[in-house]
């Protein structure tokens, strides 16, 4: 199975596109595992979505954002939905206040912001995962905090099917299949970048911000 990390912020030909919801959004409370009571993801959006989208060269249609949420703008949700492509949870539109780019504000149509499922569990060993625990939980799949990893794989038994989806056990990190990356070239859309999921890696999360794709 192909599958690839959908990149957010440090783009393909060099930007940072993302989106800032500042103080002009609510956030609500981290959800809990109901087995380990661990928090799972970051702090959750409250609708009405209002903020800035920082782009320092190019627009995308399609990115991931420091909030662990994906970035849409109108085109790519109409063709996601013309395609039936399944993922997607939690749809809502942005208010767009600004835009820190070289772009007017008018310019840059509706965008939305949207959460993704989990779809699948991560292969700890084949991915080299390294948290300070030992003991996972069965149901989240917390094993402690994360400082490393060589790549990602998932258990290809676990699969939902979903063509968009969050991993149970690496938090931040969303999958897309080929079927994606494939309707993204063909329309086509403008993607933030997409890597092949065996080369999205970062060593050392103690000491780096940024995921390493070199080769």
């Amino acid at each position: 199975m192909n599958l690839f990390v959908l990149k957010g912020m440090y783009c393909d030909d060099g930007s940072e596109f993302d989106f800032d919801p500042g103080e002009w959004t609510s956030v609500g409370d981290a959800q809990k595992c109901k087995v380990c009571g661990k928090f799972i993801g970051m702090l959750p959006l409250v609708p009405p979505i209002r903020g800035k989208i920082e782009a320092s060269k190019s627009i995308f249609d399609l990115s991931g954002t420091s909030g662990g949420d994906i970035l849409l703008s109108e085109r790519c949700l109409g063709a996601f939905k013309e395609h039936g492509i399944q993922g997607l949870t939690g749809i809502h539109s942005i208010e767009l206040l600004g835009i820190n780019a070289p772009f007017k504000k008018e310019s840059v149509g509706t965008f939305y912001l949207a959460g993704v499922e989990w779809g699948a569990e991560l292969d700890r060993i084949r991915s080299g995962l390294k948290t300070t625990g030992e003991q996972v939980c069965s149901d989240c799949g917390y094993g402690g905090l994360i400082e490393g990893y060589d790549r990602v794989a998932i258990l290809e038994e676990s699969w939902t099917g979903k063509d968009l989806f969050s991993i149970k056990g690496l938090p931040g990190v969303v999958l897309t299949t080929e079927r994606v990356r494939s309707l993204c070239r063909t329309f086509p859309l403008a993607v933030c970048g997409f890597v092949p999921a065996e080369k999205f890696r970062a060593p050392n999360l103690s000491n780096t911000l940024r995921t390493d794709t070199n080769d």
